[in-house]
């Protein structure tokens, strides 16, 4: 996996961090899945001989059609050995780190409307005025 593709993964990996910060309010040890829909992120199998060992440890399933297929994997921890199924120009490097970009936003804004939506929950206490 070329270094620019590693970079931009890493920032991908940040920003995942960053949300799931804000949805639990703890720190994110990104081998953990964090549980976007659409993302899969797979910790790394310490087991060699089970089945799972072999599957990637990063997919995006929501990408546009011209990205699906991409697998990454790493060794023990992301940014570690770091290697992918495809081999594709920094352009197209760039334009997947931008649809993945979209679509973690994406979830964070339907994250926080869900937020805001249960803070404007009227209480069975107030939901009657005085007569």
């Amino acid at each position: 996996m070329p270094d620019y593709a590693i970079a931009l993964f890493e920032a991908i990996d940040r920003t995942i961090g960053r949300i799931y910060w804000n949805r639990h309010q703890e720190p994110w040890d990104s081998i953990q899945d964090p549980g976007i829909p659409g993302i899969v992120w797979k910790p790394f199998d310490w087991t060699d001989d089970s089945p799972e060992s072999s599957a990637p440890n990063f997919t995006f399933l929501k990408a546009r059609a011209e990205f699906q297929g991409l697998e990454i994997r790493w060794y023990k921890y992301p940014g570690r050995g770091m290697s992918c199924n495809q081999q594709w120009t920094p352009d197209h490097w760039c334009h997947w780190y931008q649809n993945c970009l979209q679509h973690l936003r994406a979830f964070e804004a339907s994250m926080d409307h869900l937020d805001r939506s249960a803070k404007q929950t009227v209480s069975p206490d107030t939901a009657h005025s005085p007569v």
